[in-house]
C-alpha cells in the first residue's frame, strides 16, 4: 500500500516538473529576445556616444525604429537555438530535481515516515507549485544555484549576440573584449581584456557566469 502511494506521489511530482518545464519555454524565449534587443540598444548607444555620423542626432522615435529594424534582421533560427539551448540546460537541472525528490521520498518512507510527513519535508509539492520550486533546501540548493547560473549566462550571451547583430548591420568587422575589472574577474577572461578580434571569430561568453562584453572597434 505504501509503495503504491509512493509511486502515485512520484508520478504527481513528475507531472508538476513537466508542467514547469513547459511553462518555462515561453519565458525563456521572451528573455532571450529582450536581451538581444537590449544588446542592440547598447550598440546604438555606443555609436551615439561616439558622435558617429547618422547616430549623433537620433531622436527617440528614430532610435526605436532602428532597434526594431535591426531586430527584424535576426535569424529566427538563431533565437530558437539560444532558447532551446537554455531550455536543454535547465531541463538537465529539472531532471536532477525530480531525482533528488524521489530519493528524499524513498528515504523518508523507508525510515518509517508517513507520506504526509515526507510531503511536508519537501515543501508540499503536490498542492503548491511555488513551494515545489523552493522545496527541500538540501535537495534543491545546488540545482537552484545552477539554474540561476544558467539563466545569467544565457542572458548575457543573448545580449552580446544582439550587439553583434547591430555591429554587423553597420559594417563593424572587429570587436574589443572588455572584462568587468574587479576582484571577481576570472583568470580565463582577464588576459583577454582589451584584445581585438574579428567579429565572426569571437564568442559571446567564455564560461558559465561570464560577465564580459564586446564593443565595436572603429577602423
Amino acid at each position: 500500500m505504501r509503495l503504491a502511494v509512493l509511486k502515485d506521489l512520484q508520478a504527481e511530482i513528475d507531472g508538476v516538473a513537466a508542467e514547469l518545464r513547459d511553462s518555462c519555454k515561453v519565458g525563456i524565449r521572451a528573455n532571450i529576445e529582450g536581451s538581444m534587443r537590449l544588446g542592440i540598444e547598447d550598440g546604438i548607444g555606443q555609436f551615439e556616444a561616439m558622435q558617429a555620423p547618422d547616430f549623433k542626432d537620433l531622436t527617440d522615435v528614430s532610435r526605436n525604429a532602428l532597434v526594431k529594424r535591426t531586430f527584424a534582421t535576426i535569424d529566427r533560427a538563431a533565437v530558437d537555438f539560444l532558447a532551446n539551448y537554455q531550455l536543454q540546460l535547465l531541463g538537465d537541472v529539472t531532471t536532477e530535481l525530480a531525482s533528488g525528490i524521489h530519493k528524499t521520498i524513498t528515504a523518508g518512507v523507508l525510515s518509517g515516515k508517513s507520506i504526509p510527513e515526507v510531503a511536508r519535508e519537501i515543501g508540499r509539492v503536490i498542492e503548491d507549485k511555488e513551494a515545489f520550486r523552493k522545496a527541500g533546501k538540501t535537495v534543491f540548493k545546488t540545482a537552484q544555484q545552477r539554474a540561476t547560473l544558467i539563466a545569467r549566462t544565457e542572458t548575457l550571451r543573448a545580449h552580446n549576440e544582439g550587439r553583434k547583430v547591430f555591429y554587423r548591420q553597420v559594417g563593424v568587422t572587429k570587436v574589443q573584449w572588455l572584462t568587468a575589472h574587479d576582484e571577481r574577474t576570472c583568470p580565463i577572461c582577464r588576459p583577454l581584456d582589451g584584445k581585438v578580434f574579428q567579429i565572426d571569430e569571437v564568442g559571446s561568453v567564455l564560461h558559465p557566469c561570464c560577465r564580459c562584453t564586446l564593443t565595436a572597434v572603429s577602423e
